[in-house]
């Protein structure tokens, strides 16, 4: 059993987004920065990939193209204001919902996910949603404290984590007295048999406060080979947006 200073220090240091000491872009009030597709080459593929670059002040009036000097380079170039996206203020970064960016476009979703990923913090909100993002090693978010700090709480209470979400349905299941479902979807590898299962830790939980645990703990242990089975089958790639590289 973990004791609440450990939970503190796992929640403040794996689900708590802090900018890095040594975090580098800015974002200059006297410049105007874009995301724009890294070359020509890749505008008409299913993987884009995006790039920083600075807006420069030919064409800044015209509607159809921006020039721009793209800022790992410093290669100026033409581009479609159609292809660009803007870049959101240095306050956005981090943000644990992305329904909160200004500027809400494939390439401002992905660099916040990168951001937050990158320090370790792997849930992430996009409004309904809970996007997670698998880390290939273990954090210690699934214990009982943890799960004693989400247990009938709000969701814009704490940060993002699977426990919310089933949290939540598990709520709306006693208040409305109606059945639930949760979507759990991704691609191969992207974590959704180990995040099915953090669902079922949970639920046998809480049930267990309610002095339901037995059965109810039972038949949910009990779907672990089938869902094991579910989450080992290939799924079709979709198209994928990656904000730089």
């Amino acid at each position: 059993m973990s004791s609440a200073s450990d939970t503190k220090s796992d929640y403040d240091q794996y689900l708590v987004w802090k900018r890095p000491a040594n975090f580098q872009f800015q974002v200059l009030a006297e410049k105007k920065y874009l995301w724009v597709p890294k070359n020509e080459e890749n505008k008409d593929k299913r993987e884009i990939t995006y790039v920083l670059a600075e807006e420069l002040p030919e064409h800044v009036d015209d509607d159809v193209v921006a020039s721009v000097r793209i800022c790992d380079t410093s290669e100026t170039r033409v581009v479609d204001r159609s292809e660009a996206h803007g870049v959101n203020p240095p306050k956005f970064d981090g943000v644990k919902d992305c329904a909160q960016l200004g500027y809400l476009s494939p390439p401002s979703v992905l660099y916040n996910l990168k951001i937050r990923y990158d320090s370790n913090i792997i849930y992430t909100y996009s409004g309904l949603f809970c996007v997670a993002i698998n880390p290939y090693r273990r954090f210690p978010i699934y214990h009982e404290g943890i799960i004693r700090m989400y247990i009938g709480r709000r969701r814009d209470e704490l940060e993002p984590h699977v426990y919310a979400v089933a949290d939540e349905a598990y709520r709306c299941l006693l208040n409305d007295r109606r059945s639930q479902s949760m979507l759990v979807t991704g691609e191969s590898g992207a974590g959704k048999t180990e995040n099915t299962k953090k669902i079922i830790q949970y639920l046998a939980a809480i049930a267990g406060k309610s002095g339901t645990e037995g059965a109810l703990e039972r038949q949910l242990i009990q779907a672990n080979p089938l869902l094991e089975a579910l989450g080992n089958a290939k799924t079709t790639k979709k198209q994928q947006l990656l904000p730089f590289r």
